[in-house]
């Protein structure tokens, strides 16, 4: 019959296939139904949320320049300009993974779920980029407003 590491081996490849296929299904089901799955849909609207607050913290910054606290404001400024980089490159990374209804819905759907599933690790990376130019405007801002 063979030894009993590799039976055991084979069950877990099979195992970890099935949850892989599950995974994937579920995916594409949740693109085929909705048009994206739920959490693109709310990292792409976070990103383009703290994109449009960078801009806006840029414009403000550069339009009400001080003597005291320039150096504050052009932290601010570069973190500004670093979160509004990595949000915009967030969104067109998420965008990639959008479907556009041509041909076979289904198939489309398949396709796409496997582009997510590619595409993780670039996803979380971004928006773990994110998060942390988030946090450290965030700090910045509190200093700044003191």
């Amino acid at each position: 019959m063979g030894d009993p590491l590799s039976a055991i081996s084979l069950a877990a490849n099979v195992l970890q296939f099935i949850d892989f296929a599950c995974g994937l299904f579920s995916t594409a089901k949740q693109i085929y139904k909705d048009g994206n799955t739920a959490e693109i849909s709310h990292l792409e609207d976070i990103a383009a949320s703290l994109s449009k607050l960078a801009q806006d913290v840029k414009t403000s910054s550069e339009s009400h320049k001080t003597m005291q606290g320039v150096n504050d404001e052009n932290d601010l400024c570069k973190l500004a300009k670093g979160c509004q980089e990595v949000a915009d490159e967030l969104i067109k990374a998420l965008r990639t993974l959008t479907p556009k209804s041509t041909g076979n819905r289904k198939w489309e759907s398949l396709y796409h779920a496997l582009k997510v599933i590619w595409k993780k690790e670039q996803i979380d990376s971004l928006h773990k980029r994110l998060t942390d130019i988030r946090a450290q405007m965030s700090a910045r801002a509190i200093m700044f407003i003191k």
